[in-house]
């Protein structure tokens, strides 16, 4: 009989060491939705222009969450067999997401993403805060360039931050006789 340390500890060694457990994101639904704003974007009207920011806020908020769960599991396999309560609360508002971010561990690119997704959080508030008070329909549709261009450099940098950690995941899954420590239990 397998007692709740046992299982507790049997289940973190599946998940560490199984590629397919590690946190995911729906990346059909994400790339359902990047298609949705893209073309919103691309038909250049105001209500295209902030049907893509909202779009996008949701999508870079969803990429900073995956990474923050991926950083927290390699936190708890590097620390194992010490453990930490990192579960990331689903009500974090996206200044709170950042705040996580500068807590937890480095990784590529992440310096650059954070101080991306500060000035693209800061920005799109402004925008959807400003609707009313832009002179023009044009000055809407143009002042929405500027989220555009760091949303796909901040899904650029979420990548190479996602692609490191992942990497880091494997390597430490890999060094670690899984084996020998569940024997020891």
């Amino acid at each position: 009989m397998s007692t709740p340390i046992k299982k507790d500890v049997e289940e973190f060694i599946k998940r560490i060491s199984n590629k397919q457990k590690w946190p995911k994101i729906d990346t059909f639904l994400i790339v359902s939705l990047m298609r949705i704003a893209g073309k919103a974007y691309d038909a250049g009207t105001v209500d295209g222009r902030v049907s893509a920011v909202i779009i996008y806020h949701q999508i870079v908020e969803e990429f900073l969450v995956h990474l923050l769960k991926l950083s927290n599991l390699y936190i708890q396999a590097k620390i194992w067999p010490s453990r930490l309560d990192l579960e990331i609360s689903n009500k974090l508002m996206f200044g709170q997401i950042l705040k996580e971010h500068k807590r937890s561990i480095k990784f590529n690119g992440k310096d650059v993403l954070l101080l991306k997704c500060e000035r693209f959080n800061t920005t799109r508030i402004e925008y959807v805060h400003r609707l009313l008070k832009f002179k023009s329909d044009e000055e809407r549709v143009t002042r929405s360039a500027e989220i555009n261009n760091d949303y796909y450099e901040i899904i650029d940098l979420y990548l190479e931050g996602r692609k490191d950690i992942e990497d880091r995941l494997n390597d430490l899954s890999h060094h670690i006789d899984w084996n020998e420590i569940e024997k020891n239990i």
